[in-house]
This record gives structure tokens, C-alpha cells and sequence, in this order.
């Protein structure tokens, strides 16, 4: 249905409330479709663009943007003249330097830590001790002890922290492959093409006697050949070929009389 000089939804902007509420239904009906369909391409547009920019920028994101004890971090682009701001979720991955120095660190935590614990009971056990000294060991075996649970809780948290990254990065694919899909699905695909039609093979019946009609194949009939030519094809058993063949004796034109000079008068005529 087509309304003559109605209004574009781009119209409404800048048109008075009092003239949007004086048109017609059918003509709000038909800006309300218009509406719809536009609301619905902008939204398949929108995931379009977030899966690119998640795929495009998502590998950047992880270089250390994010500020520590926040979740999320703010990071900036420069693509070219264009500056592309993304708050993204933070992702840590531990490459194979980091994890060697926290194993290092950790095992050298806890090797202090037990050397501790040693030189203490060693001081406990000596007959000739003081209180300060004791006081001193269970001190250093305190801050011994402290240093092998602070190296624990900082192995765990990178553990964590590596699950959190590998389960955030199959989100963001998961995210960008569903947005990819339903851009797809929303393109109009063409029909599939159809099969050609079996081929079926027609009796030919001749209408005048009924019986099977012959094929009249090829078209135009191939010529009859001469006489000479049918006596050449024939099987020798049927007439001897070669110059031992018995030959016709040539045939005698009858000769006619001359004619002669009709006499002047002569009713006659030649």
C-alpha cells in the first residue's frame, strides 16, 4: 500500500508533534513498519560490527591495559586518523619467562623457608642460648612461613587467572561466530536451482493404421544412387565383376526417314 506524499521516517525529526499526531493511521502504520525494519538492520549491523572489533582488537587488548584490582580497562586504538576507544574485559596469560620466574621465585621462598626452620631448632636445641636469639628464630620462622604462603596464593592466582583468560577468549569466539551467523542469515540466499525434468521416451503411432510410426532419421533422406552404383554395391555372388563380367550389346537407335519437300498447294503440313 503506497499513501501519496506521506511523510519519510527521516521527516519526523524535525516536524511538529501536532502534525505527526494529525496524520493518518495508515500512514503511522506504515512509519511504525518502517521503523521496525530499521531498528532490526541496525541491530544486525551493530553485532557485525562488535564481532569485528572483538576479532580485530581483541589480540591487542591483552598487552597489559587493564589497571590493577579493576575488571575491566580501558584501551585506545590508533587505526590510521581514527582513534577507536574499547572497554574490554581484562585478560592476563602468563607466556613461558613469567611462569619459569614465579617457579624460581616459589622455590626459592620455600627453600629460605625451610632453612629457616632448621637454623631455628638448631638455635632451640643448643645448650647455650639466650631468650633474644630464640625470639629472633621464631621471628625468621614466621616471615619464612609468611613468604611460602604468599608464593602459594600468587601460584594459584596466575593458575586462575589463566582459566579466566582461556574461558573468556572462547566467549569472545563463541560471540563474534553466533554475530557472524546470524549476519549471514539475515542475507537473502537464492532458491536452489532445480533439477532438470526426467526424460521420457514417446512411442510414435502412426494415426492413419495405429501401428509404431518408423523414426524418420536422418532428415532429409539421404538420396537414392543410380542404377550404375546399385550394380557396383551388389554381392559378387550375383553378378560377376571385373573385366570377365559379360557385357550388353549396345542398343540401335532407330533411324528416321528424311523428310521430304511437301508440294506447293499440299493441304498437309509437315
Amino acid at each position: 500500500m503506497t499513501i501519496p506524499n506521506r511523510p519519510r521516517l527521516a521527516d519526523l525529526v524535525t516536524m511538529p508533534v501536532g502534525a505527526v499526531t494529525a496524520l493518518p493511521a495508515e500512514t503511522l502504520a506504515l512509519l511504525q513498519e518502517e521503523a521496525d525494519e530499521a531498528l532490526r538492520a541496525a541491530k544486525t549491523v551493530k553485532d557485525w560490527l562488535d564481532g569485528t572489533l572483538a576479532l580485530k582488537y581483541g589480540s591487542l587488548a591483552d598487552q597489559d591495559r587493564a589497571v590493577a584490582g579493576k575488571d575491566t580497562g580501558t584501551v585506545r586504538f590508533a587505526d590510521g586518523p581514527v582513534t577507536i576507544v574499547a572497554d574490554l574485559p581484562k585478560r592476563v596469560e602468563w607466556d613461558q619467562s613469567r611462569l619459569a620466574a614465579l617457579v624460581e621465585r616459589i622455590a626459592a621462598n620455600a627453600q629460605a623457608a625451610r632453612s629457616s626452620e632448621t637454623h631455628a631448632a638448631a638455635s632451640a636445641s643448643a645448650p647455650s642460648g639466650n631468650a633474644a636469639a630464640a625470639n629472633a628464630s621464631a621471628v625468621a620462622a614466621q616471615a619464612s612461613r609468611q613468604a611460602s604462603e604468599n608464593a602459594a596464593a600468587q601460584a594459584e592466582q596466575a593458575r586462575t587467572a589463566t582459566v579466566a583468560a582461556k574461558a573468556v577468549t572462547t566467549q569472545a569466539a563463541i560471540d563474534a561466530a553466533a554475530s557472524a551467523s546470524a549476519a549471514n542469515a539475515s542475507l537473502a540466499r537464492p532458491a536452489p536451482a532445480k533439477p532438470p525434468p526426467a526424460r521420457v521416451r514417446k512411442r510414435r503411432i502412426c494415426p492413419s493404421n495405429g501401428r509404431r510410426q518408423p523414426r524418420l532419421w536422418p532428415w532429409p533422406p539421404r538420396p537414392v544412387p543410380p542404377r550404375r552404383q546399385l550394380l557396383r554395391l551388389r554381392p559378387k555372388t550375383m553378378a560377376p565383376s571385373g573385366p570377365d563380367r559379360p557385357r550388353a550389346s549396345p542398343r540401335r537407335r532407330k533411324r528416321r526417314p528424311p523428310s521430304l519437300p511437301m508440294p506447293p498447294g499440299s493441304i498437309c503440313k509437315p
